[in-house]
């Protein structure tokens, strides 16, 4: 069953590796996100190769089978963004653009000129402290990989006959 996880990662790295190849900057845009969409239809063909194989199934065995399906699947997806992170600055750069557009956007503008300059130092300054690894991030996306194979789990179980 392990195999939709990887058939799932190989999928994942295929898209990333497109979009990389013909343009960068969506990476950083969130095109990737549609590795989220891949992985769930990995998780739902693996829990349904389960269930044509049995006659019943748990939530927990289905949830088991999820998570690690997303697991596999996303951990060939970070690897390989995290490699092309660490090998083209570019991206990185990228990354810091579009966060600093995005904190000019939000920003209040009725504060005094001085305040937005230092607020807009210690964004800047923050910033150069980013890391490409970030571990509550990682921490937020097994989450809700988790949440999603539960939810598919139990939409999915079969309760045993009696």
């Amino acid at each position: 069953m392990l195999k939709y996880g990887a058939t799932a990662g190989l999928g994942c790295v295929a898209w990333v590796s497109c979009i990389y190849y013909y343009e960068p900057r969506w990476l950083v845009e969130g095109y990737e996100n549609i590795n989220w969409l891949i992985i769930l239809v990995a998780m739902l063909a693996a829990s349904l190769a389960y269930l044509r194989q049995n006659q019943w199934a748990a939530t927990q065995e289905l949830l088991k089978l999820n998570f690690q399906t997303f697991a596999i699947a996303y951990g060939c997806k970070y690897v390989l963004i995290l490699s092309l992170f660490y090998t083209d600055k570019n991206l990185i750069e990228m990354v810091k653009t579009i966060q600093l557009r995005y904190y000019l956007a939000q920003r209040d503008n009725n504060l005094p000129e001085q305040v937005l300059n230092e607020q807009l130092a210690q964004f800047v300054q923050l910033q150069a402290d980013t890391a490409i690894f970030d571990p509550l991030g990682l921490f937020i996306h097994f989450l809700m990989g988790f949440v999603l194979a539960l939810l598919l789990s139990f939409i999915l179980k079969r309760d045993e006959l009696e």
